[in-house]
């Protein structure tokens, strides 16, 4: 009798721990099967992702033909050759870029909308057609100035909405600005229309 009893502590101290120890291994299962979970999850992503690279490879230029032009938001094409002072009255911004004596360039940007770059604006706008004598003139300045001719390399060029840009050379002394094999004389005082809008530029 004193034998049988103390056998059944021992069967139920055995039991406690078993039933204690269930959620233990419970736990350990469902920790493995996550992780399983997780890892197959991340295996269809890869899978998914190199399918989606190679499908864009294969709609490249190759199939086309020809390449994708990628073009910035801050590329600007210039105007055809002919274009001259008549198209700068819808011009939104002006930007001049003057050369110093010693080679060096310094850049301003007025809004059209600033009194300077109006009156810079109306002024070549206005300006006058010259002949092909005071052109080629202008063209023996150019190759024959030193490094002390500062508005050699100087230009004024006149921005649009659409990116389209507008580039005259410009010539302070003679009061002219300069497009390929044309050249007009502004109306006003070149040099000081130039100074002023500059001036506002700093601001």
């Amino acid at each position: 009798m004193l034998a049988q009893s103390e056998e059944r502590p021992v069967a139920e101290n055995r039991d406690d721990k078993e039933r204690a120890a269930a959620p233990t291994t419970r736990r350990r299962w469902i920790a493995l099967f996550v992780a399983v979970v997780l890892v197959v999850v991340a295996v269809l992503l890869i899978v998914f992702l190199a399918g989606g690279n190679d499908h864009s490879d294969s709609q490249g230029p190759s199939d086309t033909g020809a390449a994708t032009e990628v073009t910035s938001p801050y590329d600007f094409s210039e105007l055809p050759q002919d274009s001259g002072p008549a198209e700068v009255e819808s011009a939104s911004y002006v930007s001049i870029l003057l050369a110093d004596g010693a080679g060096q360039v310094t850049a301003y940007g007025l809004d059209s909308g600033m009194p300077a770059a109006e009156a810079l604006k109306q002024a070549v706008l206005h300006a006058s057609e010259v002949d092909s004598a005071v052109v080629s003139s202008l063209t023996t300045l150019a190759s024959t100035a030193s490094s002390e001719a500062a508005e050699i390399g100087s230009t004024l060029t006149f921005v649009f909405a659409d990116r389209g840009k507008l580039t005259f050379a410009l010539y302070l002394e003679q009061g002219l600005v300069a497009r390929g094999d044309r050249a007009w004389r502004v109306e006003g005082d070149l040099a000081a229309l130039i100074e002023a809008a500059a001036a506002a530029g700093r601001q």
